[in-house]
């Protein structure tokens, strides 16, 4: 009987954490410090890491993105995505989308990428996707 009180205290007191939003620094899902990404689109395709730092909530994603769109003016940015949890009003708790864009690249040519992002409460991801500027940027 006292482990179980033990184990429904702790739960409550992560519970009221998370609900104030100043849970303790809390890794993406999984125990990884660096992983691949590769990704293509009409137009454009890029590669490279995604990196986590030693404390777990910093992200970045680093790599060359590549335009083959022929149209000059047709401009693409890689993006580091991830869903994290948040408190808002109204509402209270709820999960919302957070990331961030390289520099972008108009045109045929390759660029080196870099773009960063700090999170707690991370539910999914990261990840990277690649974007033409005017469109919906989609996972």
């Amino acid at each position: 009987m006292p482990k179980l009180m033990v184990t429904a205290a702790a739960a409550a007191g992560t519970a009221l954490l998370l609900a104030a939003g100043t849970t303790a620094a809390t890794a993406a899902p999984g125990d990884w410090t660096s992983k691949s990404w590769s990704k293509t689109v009409s137009g454009a395709h890029g590669s490279g890491t995604i990196t986590r730092g030693d404390e777990g909530n910093a992200y970045a994603a680093t790599g060359t993105l590549t335009v083959t769109d022929t149209d000059p003016k047709a401009c693409y940015t890689a993006r580091l995505g991830m869903k994290v949890w948040t408190l808002s009003k109204p509402g209270g708790l709820r999960e919302v989308e957070v990331g961030s864009h390289s520099a972008k690249q108009c045109g045929p040519g390759t660029i080196d990428i870099k773009a960063d992002s700090w999170a707690n409460n991370v539910t999914d991801g990261p990840w990277v996707t690649l974007c033409k500027e005017g469109t919906k940027c989609a996972r």
